[in-house]
Order: structure tokens, then sequence, then C-alpha cells
């Protein structure tokens, strides 16, 4: 009943404990989800176009070579600028991109330093490619981190068909792709998931002290009341008594406990021969109710004999004999027997 009168300490307990619990793992789950997936980029296409049909258009375009010996008409000419953004949560280092083109007359690039980082980018020799791929520019990016982003020029001169294309890739950077588009996801509310991460980070630490606190303060009160209900249950659920008699060179320590048990008392005698000689005894109740048989017990040697009954215990008369079987020593002691045997008058 003690326990009962005061369970509510168990629900801050278990109310911290599971709500903190839950929580992390929430939130543990969510990272190892959000870290494991592909995350896409986008590399967006700022332009695409033909200044001979805009803003050149009804000119002439006469291209030099390097060598200038020789002229050559430009017929076709195409722009293209863009944008690489890394809007994953992973920050890039040395990864690669690869740019692979179908076949021109010539394809000139440029690239800029990225808006963030600043550190230039390194053009690498690009990896083999197969038809319908004919030129291919590949640089290395030393630092992307999040929200960072990168800009790719090219001037493509006389292609060789109506369906020029280009290709990009990425490579060594782990759960990272590229996917083309021409809309900047910074126009369709990209800040949502950055917002939804504070908000779940702030009330994961708001909840983590509040578990604290109350834990702190539960266990404190769950200490005392564990210490008090052990107090109470050594009081109620275990009784004992020991006295030790002597007489010439005989000793015996003798105990009797009574323990509380599944509703049941468990009723233990013990007999221990702490004399230097070997010693006979036999030990009953006031009624001649035998308590342990007699027996012979060497220097050292205990007797011990335990019974389980329904009945509560009580104060009770007992005899022990005891010393050699010519002496026939005697001495009287009060033990722990079930109720209603010769129980010792309480004194008023």
């Amino acid at each position: 009943m003690l326990l009962d009168s005061q369970s509510w300490s168990w629900f801050p307990v278990i109310a911290s404990l599971i709500g903190g619990g839950a929580m992390g793992a929430l939130i543990s789950e969510w990272f190892r989800r959000r870290h494991g997936r592909t995350h896409p980029i986008p590399l967006i296409e700022l332009v695409n176009r033909n200044p001979l049909l805009y803003e050149l258009r009804g000119i002439k375009m006469i291209r030099i070579d390097g060598s200038q010996a020789g002229v050559g008409e430009v017929t076709n000419i195409r722009h293209y600028q863009l944008l690489l953004r890394n809007t994953s949560h992973i920050h890039l280092r040395d990864a690669e991109i690869q740019i692979d083109f179908k076949s021109a007359e010539d394809i000139v690039p440029w690239v800029s330093r990225p808006a963030k980082s600043k550190t230039a980018l390194h053009q690498q020799d690009p990896a083999t490619v197969e038809t319908p791929w004919a030129k291919s520019f590949r640089w290395k990016i030393p630092q992307f981190p999040h929200g960072d982003s990168v800009e790719f020029g090219f001037q493509v001169i006389n292609p060789s068909s109506e369906d020029f294309d280009y290709e990009p890739s990425l490579y060594s950077a782990h759960n990272v792709m590229i996917k083309r588009t021409k809309v900047d996801p910074e126009t369709e509310g990209s800040g949502f998931s950055e917002r939804l991460l504070a908000h779940v980070t702030v009330l994961a630490v708001l909840l983590g002290a509040v578990g604290v606190i109350i834990s702190v303060r539960s266990i404190h009160g769950l200490e005392k009341l564990l210490s008090e209900k052990q107090q109470a249950s050594a009081s109620l659920d275990r009784r004992e008594i020991e006295k030790t008699v002597v007489q010439s060179e005989h000793r015996l320590r003798l105990s009797s406990q009574a323990r509380h048990f599944l509703d049941q008392w468990s009723y233990t005698y013990r007999v221990r021969n702490e004399g230097n000689r070997a010693a006979w005894f036999a030990w009953k109740d006031a009624n001649g109710s035998v308590l342990l048989e007699m027996a012979l017990l060497a220097p050292g040697q205990d007797a011990v004999r335990e019974m389980i009954l329904s009945d509560s215990p009580a104060l009770v008369e007992s005899e022990i004999l005891f010393g050699a079987k010519s002496e026939g020593l005697r001495s009287r002691l009060q033990v722990y027997g079930p109720a209603g045997i010769s129980q010792v008058p309480k004194k008023e």
C-alpha cells in the first residue's frame, strides 16, 4: 500500500523517458533517412539561345581561327549559361562535374568561381564518352558547401545537327546527383526544410530540458520512496532472533527467522557449533514439537531446518538440550513460530 499511495511518483519518470526517448528516436531516424537517401542538386539552364536569331539578326559573322590562317562563316551559334546549386545538406569536397556535348565545329567553355567558397575550379581530363556524345569538359570543385553555386558558360559554334544537346554528370559526390532543370529552386521556397529542421531541433532541446528536470526531481523522490519501502518491508516481512548458549566448553549459536514469501511464511531454524568440541543437541518448542532433530555437530558445523506455513509468526517459547549425551544441558529461549502455539504473553 505504501507504493500504491505514491505511485504518481513514477509518472514523471515514465513520461520523461518515453517522451525524450521517442523524440530522440524520431530525430535520429529522420536524420538517418535524410543522409541515407540520394540528394538531387539542380543544374539550372539559365540561357539556351541563338543570338543570330535575336540580338545579331541580319548580321553576318566571320570566325578567325587561332593561327589567323583562315576564316569561316558562323551560320549557327548557341549560347548556354548553366548554374549548378548545392541544395543538399552535404558539403561536397573535391566533387567533379563533367558535361558532355554532341558534335559541333567548336565549343568554347568558361566557368566562374563558386559564390560562397570562392575556390577556383580545376579543369580535368574528361572521361571517355561514347556516341552520340563527341566532346566533354570536366572540372574539380574543391569546396562546394550547402547553398553554394557556380556558373558554367558554353559557346557552341556551328553544331552538327538541330537536336544538339548536352548531358551533365557528377563524380566523387556521395549520395548526390545532378538533375537538369529550367527552374531555380530558390524561387520555389527552398527554405522550408531549413525552417522545419530548426523547429524540430528547438522542440527536441526543450523536451530534453524538461525531461532532464523532471527526471532529476523524480529520481530523488523515487529514491526516497524506495528507501522508505525497503525499511517498511524489512520490519514487516522479515523477523529474526539470535542467541548464543554457552556451557563449559560448549558454545552454540541459535537463530530463528520468519520471512514472508508469496502470501506464506518461511520459518528457518539454525544451530551452529561455535565451540571446540563436538556437541549433541535437540531443539523443541513448548508443545514438544521438534524444531530440529537430535544431531551431533562437529565444531563449525551447522544444522538447518526450513518450514513453509500459512500462519503468521509470533514469539513462542522453546527449549534446547545440548552438550555431551551424559551432560544433558538445557536452555530456554524465545523463537519465532506459527501464531497460536505457546505464544509469549505480551507485556501490558
